[in-house]
C-alpha cells in the first residue's frame, strides 16, 4: 500500500488535532449515586468518551486511551486514568472489568503494567513508579493464583460468578473478546494465547521496572519467572502443524479450531523466536481485508446458543488488534507490514470521519462501513480506543 499522500497527511493531522481537543471533554468527573457504583479518586475517560452510553471506566480500553493521551502529551490525564486502576488493585486485589460492583467477579486483559511502563518511559517519574510497583506485583499474583491457573502452569480466562451471564459467557467476557468462537463456547477450558503472552509481558515489565528502581534482586527474580513461564507458553501454545500460536483446550488436549489475531500477541510482548515470528507473518494475509485486519481468518459459527453472531471475528475490524499486531511486527523488524496496517487503519478512519463526522467502535473489514453485523448492542459513535489508536498511528506516520 502506498504511503499517505500530502492531502491524506494533512487530513490525518487535522483529525489528530481534533482528537486532542476531545480528551478533556471526554473526562468524567465525580461519582454516580447508583448502588452498583464503585467510586474512583480521580477523573477518568470512558471507552466511548462523550459519545458513550456507558459511564464506567473499563479496564483494557484504558490502555489504548492512555496510549492516545500520551500521543497528545496529556500526561496528567494519562496518570489519572492509571491511578484509578492502581486504586482498584489496592482495594480489590485486581482491576475489575469496570468500576461497578457487578463487575467484581472478573477482570479484563491485564494491561496495567504495560500502562505503567508506557507512562514511566514518557515521564521517568521514579517516585510515582515506586508507589505503583507494589500494586502491579499484587495484580500479577491475582492472575497466577486460584482459578485462573487451573494446573499451576498457564492461565485461562475465568469469571467467579456473574449473576446475569452464564459462566461460559462471563468468562469469555473477561477476555475482552465478548464474544468469539475461539473457545468453542467455554473459555474456562482453554489456555488463552493473548492472556499468557500478556502475563509474560507483565513479568518482563516488572523485571525492567524493578531494575529502574534499583531492586536488582527482584529484577532477577522476575526475569527468571518470565523465562520459566515463556518455556511453558511456547511448549503448549505453539501449533507446529499450522505454524502459529493457538488457544489450547487443556481438557480435550487439542488446539482451538479457530485461527485468530490473538496469535500475534506473543510478538507484541516479544515472546516468540525470530523463526516463529516469520512463520506467523506468513499468516497475516489471512486476516487482511480491504479496510484492515479482522479478528479471525474467516467467519466461524457462533458456539453460543444465545448468539447468532460473534463480533470478535471476521468481518470486524477492531482498533486494539490493529495496534497490537502492528507493534508486534515492528518489534521483529517487519516494518513494511506494520506500516501497511497503520496506513490502512488511518485511511479507514479518515474515510468514515469524512462521511459521518464521527468515529465508531468497529468497522466492516470489506466495506469499511460502520454498518456491521450486530451481536448484543448497536455500533454507536465512539471515541475511546478508536481515537487512541488513531492518535498513536498518526503520530507515527506523520513523525510528530
Amino acid at each position: 500500500m502506498p504511503a499517505l499522500s500530502e492531502e491524506e497527511r494533512a487530513e490525518a493531522f487535522k483529525l489528530y488535532e481534533q482528537i486532542a481537543s476531545w480528551w478533556s471533554l471526554d473526562q468524567k468527573h465525580g461519582n454516580l449515586s447508583e448502588d452498583s457504583w464503585i467510586s474512583l479518586p480521580r477523573s477518568y475517560i470512558t471507552p466511548a468518551g462523550q459519545e458513550s452510553v456507558f459511564p464506567e471506566l473499563y479496564y483494557w480500553d484504558s490502555y489504548f486511551i492512555v496510549r492516545g493521551l500520551l500521543a497528545h502529551d496529556e500526561v496528567m490525564m494519562a496518570r489519572d486514568q492509571i491511578d484509578n486502576l492502581l486504586d482498584l488493585v489496592a482495594r480489590f486485589g485486581f482491576v475489575p472489568n469496570g468500576n461497578r460492583t457487578f463487575y467484581l467477579t472478573r477482570s479484563q486483559p491485564p494491561l496495567l503494567t504495560a500502562m505503567v511502563r508506557e507512562y514511566y518511559t514518557y515521564t521517568k517519574n521514579r517516585k510515582w513508579l515506586k508507589e505503583a510497583f507494589e500494586w502491579m506485583v499484587r495484580e500479577l499474583a491475582y492472575w497466577l493464583d486460584g482459578p485462573h491457573l487451573p494446573h499451576g502452569t498457564l492461565a485461562r480466562w475465568f469469571d467467579r460468578g456473574d449473576r446475569e451471564l452464564s459462566a461460559e459467557l462471563a468468562s469469555e467476557a473477561e477476555s475482552g473478546w465478548d464474544f468469539t468462537a475461539r473457545f468453542s463456547g467455554d473459555a474456562r477450558r482453554f489456555y488463552a494465547v493473548d492472556l499468557n503472552a500478556i502475563l509474560y509481558g507483565m513479568m518482563t515489565d516488572l523485571s525492567l521496572l524493578a531494575k529502574e528502581l534499583g531492586r536488582g534482586k527482584e529484577a532477577l527474580q522476575y526475569r527468571q519467572q518470565a523465562h520459566d513461564f515463556l518455556t511453558q507458553l511456547n511448549r503448549v501454545l505453539w501449533d507446529s502443524a499450522h505454524g502459529e500460536y493457538r488457544d489450547w483446550n487443556f481438557e480435550d488436549q487439542v488446539f482451538s479450531p479457530v485461527s485468530s489475531l490473538a496469535s500475534f500477541y506473543p510478538l507484541w510482548t516479544y515472546a516468540a523466536s525470530k523463526d516463529w515470528a516469520a512463520k506467523l507473518l506468513a499468516h497475516l494475509g489471512e486476516f487482511s481485508r480491504n479496510c484492515g485486519l479482522v479478528a479471525t481468518d474467516r467467519v466461524y459459527p457462533s458456539p453460543h446458543p444465545t448468539l447468532n453472531f460473534v463480533q470478535w471475528g471476521d468481518p470486524i475490524v477492531w482498533a486494539p488488534l490493529q495496534l497490537i499486531t502492528a507493534e508486534g511486527l515492528t518489534k521483529y523488524g517487519f516494518m513494511a507490514y506494520a506500516r501497511e496496517i497503520i496506513h490502512t487503519y488511518l485511511r479507514l478512519i479518515l474515510s468514515r470521519y469524512r462521511q459521518t463526522g464521527k468515529l465508531y467502535e468497529k468497522y466492516h473489514g470489506d466495506t469499511g462501513l460502520e454498518d456491521v453485523p450486530q451481536e448484543r448492542y448497536p455500533n454507536s459513535a465512539f471515541h475511546g480506543w478508536t481515537a487512541g489508536v488513531f492518535a498513536v498511528f498518526a503520530k507515527e506516520a506523520l513523525s510528530l
